[in-house]
């Protein structure tokens, strides 16, 4: 199976968008626009995108800023762009998609985002969402506006006293409290990820994983999360786009499946008319690497097929 590694200019005229993609061996159906999540970067999808390459999709994704082979180098790991980075992390999502489409343009694309991947991608979706004909939104989170304003209230308060770039070991233990102590008894950091254990290990000791965010990096994804849950934002969403949340059911920043249930009725109740939710059983955060991803793979696939051939 064919794939090919690029880079594309970022819009924040700095960085270079480092891109893969993968090929299928047959005729394509259909476009996968892969986003990854935080401490995160684009091979580690390699096995699902091979999956569905294999389903006779044609596959792209890339590493955002401040992540994997997209980062200037080991100190821009976790780091954004001082100004408007938010936006830039949006707009580079789309230049992908722009990309993707000018090389098929009759082919439908479904677009999905994992974890720091969803938020950026649910404020896509509010910006660029006809330019899509469907979107997975995986292992995102739900909060209220008191706990955005409360959370950016303290980081900005960091910010003032630490700096932007600063690599806070609190922010990084505190994070890491809220979702691993549900799972103490696995004794191992990060047991929240994934029920896999081999996963877990190989997650915490990849130098492209194992690492802590600056300050600003935890700003941005705080601020596109209050975006995000703003009716107002959500309404601009296109009213008819088929979207999918998943979710595992023991996923702490999904509130264990509560959230992305509180997610789903709310998109609902400001018009969304094709909600789709599932919820894994034992999943936890990261379903691509759950002990039963291919469960999680031919459920994803299942839905994307049935989107493109409406």
């Amino acid at each position: 199976m064919k794939t090919k590694e690029f880079t594309i200019p970022s819009t924040d005229g700095v960085h270079q968008l480092y891109t893969k993609m993968w090929y299928p061996i047959g005729k394509p159906i259909g476009i996968v626009q892969l986003n990854h999540g935080m401490c995160d970067y684009i091979n580690r999808y390699d096995r699902f995108a091979y999956y569905l390459a294999k389903h006779n999709f044609v596959v792209i994704g890339h590493d955002h800023i401040g992540h994997g082979n997209t980062a200037l180098n080991r100190d821009d790991l976790g780091k954004f762009i001082p100004v408007n980075s938010g936006e830039v992390l949006v707009e580079d999502m789309y230049t992908i998609t722009k990309f993707v489409k000018a090389h098929y343009p009759d082919l439908p694309i479904v677009i999905q985002g994992h974890s720091m991947g969803s938020i950026i991608l649910r404020k896509y979706l509010i910006e660029h969402g006809d330019e899509v004909d469907g979107a997975v939104v995986m292992a995102t989170s739900y909060t209220t506006k008191n706990e955005n304003n409360f959370n950016l209230m303290m980081l900005n308060n960091f910010q003032i006293v630490f700096g932007k770039h600063r690599r806070s070991q609190i922010a990084s233990r505190i994070v890491s409290y809220i979702h691993n102590h549900q799972f103490a008894e696995d004794r191992i950091e990060n047991a929240w990820i994934s029920s896999d254990m081999n996963e877990v290990i190989t997650n915490n000791y990849d130098p492209m994983c194992a690492y802590n965010f600056t300050l600003n990096g935890y700003h941005t994804i705080v601020r596109l999360q209050k975006e995000i849950e703003d009716e107002a934002l959500i309404q601009k969403m296109p009213k008819n786009l088929p979207l999918l949340l998943a979710s595992g059911e023991k996923d702490t920043l999904g509130g264990n499946g509560e959230g992305i249930k509180k997610l789903a009725e709310k998109y609902r109740q400001l018009g969304m008319e094709n909600v789709t939710m599932m919820i894994f059983e034992n999943g936890r955060h990261d379903l691509l690497h759950e002990k039963d991803y291919m469960t999680v793979y031919k459920s994803i696939e299942a839905w994307i097929k049935e989107v493109i051939d409406r």
